[in-house]
């Protein structure tokens, strides 16, 4: 579809089912909720930073920064 587009292939983000899972689990939740002791509880972003597709998004977005930058020194950005 990227080809078709004739735009950059980014990579591929599988289908993780623990991502649905954290979500629920965090519905709400996404600055923390104190816990009985006082705590502050895990957060849906605690949660993502240890799923498997943590690593592979980062790697997508390095990827956009790094073609925004080329795009811009170039100086064929878009919103100029």
């Amino acid at each position: 579809m990227a080809e078709e587009f004739g735009i950059a292939f980014l990579g591929r983000a599988p289908i993780d089912p623990n991502l649905v899972l954290a979500i629920e689990r965090n519905q709400g939740n996404l600055a923390g909720t104190e816990n009985g002791d006082g705590a502050v509880g895990t957060t849906i972003v605690n949660e993502y930073r240890r799923l498997a597709l943590y690593d592979v998004f980062n790697r997508i977005v390095e990827k956009l920064v790094e073609t925004e930058a080329e795009s811009m020194n170039s100086g064929l950005h878009p919103t100029e």
